[in-house]
């Protein structure tokens, strides 16, 4: 892809010692994905800027990925998934996911929970309003 066709999605925000890129999320709650390496469809619940689970459970991400890979960096954001076709939900980082264009429902016992019944153009809408 030429370099003049990559957009990079960044803000700013202030830690207590310096400044440092963070990436904007691509999705957003009621979006559906694909999960790059573990080929599953998910809709998104919820979106955490940057990595906030526990550093044994980023270790464990880290092994079980590529060894060059990059792929579960803490400082991108993270989503929480509901997994289609069973009960589970997961956390993963964005850049494993994809648009999922299949344009078929997420099947999992808890997407009435977060969303409404309705899905448009790939996007469940949420059953409550978000603040």
């Amino acid at each position: 892809m030429p370099s003049s066709t990559i957009k990079l999605r960044a803000c700013y925000v202030m830690n207590n010692k310096n400044t440092k890129p963070v990436l904007d999320p691509q999705f957003s709650i009621g979006n559906c994905v694909t999960h790059s390496r573990y080929k599953f469809r998910a809709v998104v619940i919820d979106v955490d800027i940057n990595f906030q689970g526990a550093e044994s459970m980023l270790q464990q991400a880290t092994v079980d990925a590529h060894p060059d890979s990059d792929h579960n960096h803490p400082d991108q954001p993270w989503y929480h998934l509901l997994i289609h076709g069973g009960n589970d939900v997961t956390y993963a980082p964005e850049s494993l996911l994809h648009n999922d264009i299949s344009n078929e429902p997420i099947l999992h016992p808890m997407v009435k929970k977060f969303f409404k019944k309705t899905k448009k153009r790939g996007r469940y809408l949420p059953a409550k309003p978000m603040h």
